[in-house]
């Protein structure tokens, strides 16, 4: 069973490395834990690389949905 906790952390090199110190969470080495983002934060990484001005992506994503939903377009 995976432990769940909140940890600020930073994305550097590939890596999140703790922004604190984390001797007090008495970790064993090799432990896993889950890191959880807020809704926000996951779009941000999802669309970090996209190279679109807000409104073309509203407009890509709204088509999208529209295809998916089956709806007719207006």
């Amino acid at each position: 069973m995976v432990k769940v906790m909140k940890v600020k952390a930073i994305y550097t090199d590939h890596t999140f490395k703790p922004i604190n110190n984390l001797e007090n969470l008495h970790l064993s080495e090799g432990e896993e834990r889950e890191i959880i983002k807020s809704p926000i934060e996951r779009i941000s990484g999802l669309l970090k690389d996209i190279d679109l001005e807000s409104v073309e992506l509203q407009h890509k994503a709204g088509n999208m949905w529209v295809k998916k939903s089956g709806s007719p377009q207006h």
